[in-house]
């Protein structure tokens, strides 16, 4: 025994990792995406921050520090996610992909983990951010759990992206669908008004 995995296992994960770095180099050399992964989060933060502010209570900071980094990652993986399938067909590369003789969700799952990946930034710019410039501080009673959550939130949001990418995929304007369903995930999962 070698210690070593399969073939086919092997094979599956470096496509994995494979697909995974070289869409993060994509999103990162794109200028939308980049402005967008790093200006709107501090704009989400620095809005919330300001009005929560004059409510005078240190707790309300917290949840205003964490609503907004939560909403700058549900915003970029709505409009991304949902605009995924149309970037290739633009850049002429979603034949390529549909006709691989691999499964395109095998393809499509490293794009949108990317992108979710990306998207974490605006949770640690957002509470670097609050606490730089408005001092909030947010405690991290458990760093183990909360590393494995972040894991757990990256993989969820991807596999929400993936999801949002195949739905759309039919029509021109996807990336607008997406721009639609950042404000009533915004007010529904409670960002920053509360659910009750």
């Amino acid at each position: 025994m070698t210690g070593r995995l399969p073939g086919p296992v092997s094979r599956r994960l470096r496509m994995l990792g494979v697909c995974y770095w070289l869409s993060l180099k994509t999103l990162a050399a794109s200028a939308f995406d980049g402005i967008f992964q790093v200006v709107w989060p501090l704009f989400f933060a620095t809005t919330a921050f300001l009005v929560f502010r004059q409510n005078g209570d240190p707790a309300a900071l917290v949840y205003a520090g964490l609503g907004s980094a939560v909403m700058g990652t549900w915003s970029t993986i709505a409009t991304t996610g949902s605009s995924a399938m149309q970037r290739e067909r633009w850049m002429g590369t979603l034949e390529l992909i549909v006709a691989s003789p691999t499964r395109i969700a095998w393809v499509l799952t490293p794009v949108t983990t990317a992108m979710a990946s990306l998207a974490m930034y605006s949770l640690v710019a957002t509470l670097i951010w609050g606490r730089v410039l408005f001092g909030i501080e947010v405690v991290i009673a458990s760093p183990l759990s909360f590393a494995v959550s972040l894991v757990a939130t990256v993989l969820s949001i991807a596999m929400f992206g993936f999801l949002l990418a195949v739905s759309v995929v039919r029509y021109r304007s996807a990336w607008a669908f997406g721009n639609v369903l950042e404000y009533p995930g915004w007010l529904l999962c409670g960002f920053l008004v509360p659910i009750a």
